[in-house]
């Protein structure tokens, strides 16, 4: 499982529970996978730039978000931020 750290395995244990409860209430395997089919079938918006973020925006967004430090799996880098926003800006997944 992505993001799991290995160096904590009660915080991987739990990490991987959840991530099986999710899996087994939406029926699907990957659980944000299961959450874009659902929320395509209910023709809700699946990116950012379907919810009116504009890409000239998205240098800012990372900005705050670097700004805002917060307990995180991965080292937050300016590059990783970037590459999520703009998957995300453009409905993708990582």
């Amino acid at each position: 499982m992505v993001g799991v750290r290995a160096q904590d395995p009660e915080r991987a244990a739990r990490q991987v529970r959840r991530h099986a409860a999710v899996s087994a209430a939406l029926g699907h395997e990957d659980p944000a996978q299961a959450l874009l089919a659902l929320a395509a079938s209910a023709d809700l918006p699946r990116s950012l730039a379907e919810l009116g973020v504009r890409s000239t925006d998205l240098a800012a967004v990372t900005d705050e978000v670097m700004s805002a430090p917060y307990s995180n799996p991965r080292p937050g880098t300016k590059e990783a931020v970037e590459q999520i926003l703009w998957a995300a800006w453009n409905g993708e997944l990582l």
